[in-house]
């Protein structure tokens, strides 16, 4: 099985992004942000940070400003994120702008969406690892159902029923 599925799928790169090619739109992004997460234990440490955000502070400073020396009051993540994604808020609205505090995990959460993604297919590259484990899984049912037609199984029922019999009890 190893060198009939898993190693063919790997090795055969043409046979990959054909694969690739004909089922592309199993590979998708969803509607995705590029944002900005301040998430911290106390509101008013996020309410400050979300009056830094309304005066269009840079991170350097909204961490400076509320972030010193042994004591990290907020937690900033910068990232193009899917909606739902873990570090979000789950009821988190998907328009441009700051949003309201959310209050989620024992936390406080303020995001701020600089720009919308819309849906859009994934690169090869960006969806390669899947593509691999849905090529893999083509290949091993072709395989399965060639071995099928290439040998019939017949099954011996009274031996069957001997060993049966045997592991049950």
């Amino acid at each position: 099985m190893e060198k009939q599925v898993w190693n063919a799928a790997v090795l055969d790169t043409i046979g990959l992004k054909n694969y690739f090619e004909k089922n592309n739109n199993n590979y998708m992004w969803q509607d995705r942000f590029d944002a900005l997460v301040i998430s911290g234990a106390n509101r008013n440490d996020v309410f400050e940070a979300e009056k830094l955000l309304q005066k269009d502070a840079t991170i350097e400073v909204i961490n400076s400003q509320l972030n010193s020396g042994e004591v990290q009051k907020v937690i900033i993540t910068k990232n193009i994120m899917e909606l739902g994604h873990q570090i979000l808020p789950q009821d988190l609205e998907l328009k441009e702008g700051i949003s309201k505090i959310y209050e989620q995990n024992d936390a406080f959460h303020i995001v701020k969406v600089n720009k919308i993604i819309p849906k859009a297919l994934k690169s090869f590259e960006e969806s390669k690892g899947n593509v691999i484990n849905d090529f893999q899984n083509e290949i091993e049912k072709n395989w399965v159902q060639s071995l099928k037609e290439q040998f019939k199984v017949k099954v011996n029922k009274d031996v069957l029923a001997k060993v049966k019999s045997q592991i049950l009890k």
